[in-house]
């Protein structure tokens, strides 16, 4: 992977790009690995220290500032996030199949091994009894039973129903098969004096018809209580019969088609992880910038500023970065610290780009508002439902250039100016616009600059 990310220079790559190769190839490196054995602590570490360092523009032991928590770049897009695999959850996924294989792939020969060595493979992942590996077992098995320990040890078993077909498979006390409760549950007193714990449903339920045929196998006489519990429990089977031609399912129930994926199983891990989520309105502002149909860097760099991680000044200063109180003043104004809702949209700079853009629009916003809050307000000015793709094209390219303007100002001395900058938002705005619907509407940048919104309409 180190070698890999020396052929690249991150530098050179634009935020979007680099998350498209830390999703397609870095983590795809270790894929096979992580499909059989259980990585270890420290190599996660590694890897993730890896990604991150080059996700925020350093190199493999270069280190750059991380604005935003790693658990939340982790996250889906839809939850605040940039889609980025969390190794250690997809890893668990990974694995997780065998669990799969275990209980669905009865005949091949590796079952029979595994069968062999360890015992019945549906008793000991399903049932409700904590099962642990002897030294003799392999470290593979070992990995593979304690998968999910720390977590929630029965996460996999709570996702998976039992459909019973001749009964073989499936043990009548340990599993859930009938209901929501084990019978080990529900009859403690009748299963303390079960002699065989693991017994499978064919063993103890018999006959096909509206009576059913009981053979039941106790360890010493019940008591007359235990016999009325015997009875309440003979009696929820009535009209239940057994189909000795089929055999038992399984069914894994995260997934609407009830077979199981890695996609479905890291979904389900990735929730039953207790991350801090957003607040519902940057939420909502975060769901609809994604579907703005903007480069990938202008949309991660909306996803910054939405969750004000952006390198302003005042946060430079919070995390010890800019240390002289003097430097923190906007670089356009110098009246005020420089936060994202001062540059944005506070300062009498920004403001006077905010008026002269929506003048361009023909249109006008309240005053005063800032963040996401502008975001969302500047969307529902463009009343189309089918137009989610460009209703946010120009409050990107507005917030997009004067960020730009901003970094000139500091490092290459660049004097600002409204006008000049709203000629550059017009044509940033028209170049985003044409390179994804060119095809289907030949837009000429003085009829964009006209009449914008006759060029969205016409797409």
């Amino acid at each position: 992977m180190t070698k890999r990310l020396n052929s690249w220079h991150s530098r050179h790559l634009s935020f979007g790009g680099r998350i498209t190769l830390i999703n397609s190839v870095l983590a795809s490196i270790p894929l096979y690995f992580f499909s059989f054995f259980r990585a270890p602590c420290c190599v996660l570490k590694s890897i993730e220290k890896i990604q991150r360092n080059f996700l925020w523009g350093g190199g493999a032991e270069e280190r750059k500032v991380c604005w935003v928590k790693w658990d939340q770049i982790c996250l889906p897009k839809e939850k605040g996030g940039l889609g980025v695999k969390n190794l250690e959850l997809f890893n668990l996924a990974l694995l997780s199949k065998w669990k799969w294989r275990f209980l669905n792939h009865d005949n091949a020969i590796w079952a029979d091994l595994l069968r062999y060595c360890y015992g019945h493979l549906p008793s000991l992942l399903l049932s409700g009894i904590d099962i642990t590996p002897s030294a003799h077992s392999s470290l593979w098995w070992r990995d593979i039973i304690s998968l999910g320990r720390g977590m929630s040890d029965s996460w996999f078993k709570s996702n998976i129903s039992c459909c019973v077909g001749n009964g073989n498979s499936i043990g009548f006390w340990q599993f859930k098969w009938y209901g929501n409760q084990a019978f080990c549950d529900l009859f403690p007193d009748l299963y303390a004096k079960e002699a065989i714990k693991n017994v499978m449903v064919s063993e103890r339920l018999r006959g096909n018809g509206l009576v059913p045929l009981w053979r039941w196998n106790w360890s010493e006489s019940l008591s007359v209580n235990e016999a009325q519990q015997l009875t309440e429990l003979q009696g929820l089977f009535d009209g239940f019969s057994l189909h000795d031609n089929n055999h038992d399912q399984w069914r894994w129930i995260p997934d609407s088609n009830g077979l199981f994926t890695v996609k479905s199983c890291y979904t389900y891990l990735l929730d039953l992880r207790k991350v801090e989520l957003q607040d519902a309105h940057v939420l909502e502002a975060i769901q609809r910038l994604w579907k703005s149909d903007v480069p990938s860097k202008v949309n991660v760099f909306g996803w910054r500023l939405l969750l004000n991680r952006l390198p302003t000044r005042a946060a430079l200063h919070h995390r010890g970065i800019l240390t002289n109180h003097h430097e923190l003043s906007c670089v356009f104004c110098f009246q005020q610290a420089e936060d994202e809702n001062h540059l944005f949209f506070s300062c009498p700079f920004s403001k006077g780009v905010w008026n002269k853009v929506l003048s361009w629009l023909g249109t006008s916003l309240q005053t005063g508002v800032k963040g996401r809050d502008h975001f969302l307000l500047f969307g529902d000015l463009f009343k189309m439902k089918d137009k989610g793709r460009v209703r946010y094209l120009v409050w990107l390219a507005t917030t997009w250039n004067i960020w730009n303007l901003h970094n000139k100002v500091i490092f290459k001395g660049n004097i600002p100016d409204v006008s000049s900058l709203l000629e550059t938002i017009k044509l940033h705005s028209w170049l985003w616009f044409t390179s994804r619907y060119g095809r289907r509407s030949c837009t000429p940048f003085p009829f964009w600059c006209l009449n914008h919104m006759s060029c969205i309409m016409s797409t």
